[in-house]
């Protein structure tokens, strides 16, 4: 495959080979393997060719109807074809996630989750490619009303650690609300949430850079998912993410938008 080309990302061809293994039973256990490897080459930095192995694994378990389990873990190792000094190319990602589900009657759910995900360089420094860890848990009670209609409140933390680099470190705790509506022919969550972020350093402290890297915020965050029917058989799909922050520094105050849409005509 031979990807399109813009100022951001060099043309590439993708060869891919997989496996994968899945078991739904019957009873209350499910499970699932997957192996993929990729090899990527790039005509325009030969440089950049590598080989990318992925493996993924996910187990899930329901008790009776009354609560759910279930466990994913993925992993992957990417390696440049000849020897390179960037490590840009040479690295393993892990991550894990944990979520528990508690059924209290016919409208009320309580959840837990945790997630974990660390990236190890070949040869880590303090500027870019710098190892990290990030610890994430989350939990929420939702009602629901009837099949079309539920909210949810909650919270989350967050802990980034990166032994390279003490100016990536942080705490960030979120309080959030989230909205969902589903029916036959729309489907819609909106989530708004405010968040506070803890850097653990704001400066360097050294030489003529005394101003901080970061500084410790407050925000508010909105999330938007839908997909909506449109006569004709085609349907709207999106998500939007909104952010503002109020920095401790105003200098680092910073709003942003992201968002994605796509229109899909079903046979």
């Amino acid at each position: 495959m031979l990807s399109a080309s813009d100022a951001f990302l060099l043309s590439h061809q993708n060869a891919q080979l997989g496996a994968a293994y899945e078991r739904n039973s019957l009873s209350s256990v499910d499970f699932r393997l997957d192996e993929r490897t990729h090899l990527r080459t790039f005509p325009d930095s030969a440089a950049r060719n590598h080989l990318e192995q992925q493996l993924y694994a996910s187990l899930g378990r329901d008790f009776a109807g009354n609560q759910n389990l279930s466990l994913q873990l993925g992993g992957s190792w990417r390696s440049t074809l000849t020897p390179q000094e960037s490590t840009r190319d040479r690295y393993s990602n892990w991550t894990g996630q944990l979520d528990w589900t508690l059924y209290a009657g016919p409208n009320y759910t309580f959840s837990l989750g945790a997630d974990e995900e660390w990236m190890r360089f070949a040869e880590p420094d303090s500027l870019l490619d710098f190892d990290y860890a990030v610890h994430r848990a989350q939990a929420k009670v939702r009602r629901q009303w009837g099949g079309a209609f539920s909210a949810a409140v909650g919270g989350r933390g967050e802990r980034l650690q990166a032994p390279w680099n003490s100016l990536e470190r942080y705490w960030e705790f979120a309080t959030l609300v989230e909205v969902e509506s589903l029916t036959s022919g729309a489907w819609y969550v909106l989530s708004p949430s405010v968040l506070w972020r803890r850097y653990d350093v704001e400066s360097q402290g050294e030489g003529f850079d005394l101003q901080p890297a970061h500084s410790d915020f407050m925000g508010l965050e909105m999330f938007l998912m839908l997909e909506q029917a449109i006569p004709g058989g085609v349907r709207l799909r999106g998500t939007g993410v909104g952010r503002v922050e109020w920095h401790r520094d105003s200098a680092d105050d910073a709003r942003s938008l992201y968002f994605s849409l796509d229109v899909r005509r079903l046979f």
